[in-house]
């Protein structure tokens, strides 16, 4: 809902000077792709205005600083608060049957080592005890592995497991279910540094919604620097309060190591071999 995006944005970034109000003006047109969807199911007009609402309301508790989420916006300038829009707010927009049919469609499109690598990554979410929780997934430009994650976040989220998609870069994660940033995921810093570390507090909202996540899928992960995994190991495990790898979170990472390592200005070939998550010693954890 790129409409929904902006009003957060202006909620966040403008100094309107009635925010309810301006709402409470645009609340259709706000709403217009659940309208179109309601429409075709013969649902209430009113039932995709709360849809809408409370895309906006979890938008604004993953996007805005810490003390100005969505409870912010109730208490100061008097929005609803979101128990009274009292519909599901679920993942992607989708129930769970949809996610049933959706993900059961994509599985039986797997081959070969498609289904192996899907196979898994469900085990080792299924079972707690698994020793194996960190994934690479490893193949060229047009080999399906968007699609395995596809896979993965809509068989999981059918099973009402928590899933967090991202990419390092802004384009790749817009192709994937509620698709973020890397970078916005785990509050990295920009430009990232050996001695950055992550903006999020271990006990802040933000983390506590991080210490709900049954699984993280990343794509683009051969941009990362070898410090930027340090630093997303170092975040789960303050979270967690755990001393295994991410918390004992299960992590997929993907990529293609034959395209694009990390950008570092003035570094020569060694160097930049040397910031390649392959140099880090959390690599040893990863089954490829």
């Amino acid at each position: 809902m790129p409409v929904a995006s902006l009003f957060v944005q202006i909620l966040i970034y403008g100094s309107h000077e009635n925010p309810k109000r301006l709402w409470e003006t645009f609340k259709e047109n706000l709403s217009e792709d659940f309208k179109h969807a309601a429409r075709q199911n013969g649902q209430p007009i009113e039932n995709a205005i709360k849809r809408g609402y409370r895309i906006i309301a979890k938008k604004l508790n993953t996007e805005a600083a810490e003390g100005r989420n969505f409870q912010y916006w109730v208490q100061t300038f008097g929005f609803e608060d979101i128990d009274n829009y009292d519909l599901e707010d679920n993942q992607d927009n989708l129930n769970t049957d949809e996610s049933a049919v959706l993900g059961e469609q994509m599985y039986q499109l797997l081959k070969g080592k498609q289904i192996e690598v899907v196979n898994s990554i469900l085990l080792a979410v299924n079972n707690t005890a698994s020793e194996t929780k960190c994934f690479f997934i490893d193949g060229p430009g047009g080999t399906g592995k968007t699609f395995i994650y596809k896979t993965l976040y809509y068989m999981l989220t059918e099973k009402r497991y928590k899933v967090k998609c991202m990419a390092f870069t802004g384009i790749a994660s817009t192709l994937l279910p509620n698709g973020r940033t890397s970078h916005k995921t785990f509050g990295l810093k920009v430009p990232l540094t050996p001695d950055s570390v992550s903006s999020i507090k271990p006990n802040s909202s933000k983390a506590r919604q991080l210490a709900e996540i049954d699984i993280f899928l990343m794509d683009e992960a051969p941009m990362l620097p070898k410090y930027g995994l340090q630093s997303i190991d170092q975040l789960l495990r303050s979270i967690g309060n755990s001393d295994l790898p991410f918390g004992g979170k299960v992590i997929v990472l993907g990529g293609d190591f034959r395209q694009c390592l990390p950008v570092q200005p003035r570094a020569n070939k060694s160097e930049l071999l040397d910031l390649s998550i392959k140099r880090c010693s959390l690599w040893s954890v990863f089954k490829t």
